[in-house]
């Protein structure tokens, strides 16, 4: 859902100048994060539906951006001595 939101700010579809940053704040990480599954999803194909409008591709963001929060790996904690 990321991406397609970068790919629909890319086509004019949705107007965000600040797309990279407004996923990274979705899916909490950083733009670095961000810019690298753009890199891995290069050479494939926006993801499906296409049919959707650009408040639904925002708002499936969103969600997604908050199930990813759910359950990303949390960082281990410093065990003391």
């Amino acid at each position: 859902d990321g991406i397609r939101y970068l790919r629909w700010c890319v086509d004019g579809r949705i107007a965000d100048a600040a797309a990279v940053s407004t996923v990274a704040t979705a899916y909490q990480v950083s733009t670095a994060t961000i810019r690298n599954w753009r890199s891995a999803w290069a050479d494939r194909p926006t993801p499906a539906p296409e049919h959707f409008g650009a408040d639904t591709v925002g708002e499936h963001m969103r969600i997604s951006g908050k199930a990813y929060q759910r359950f990303k790996p949390k960082p281990k904690a410093k065990r003391r001595p």
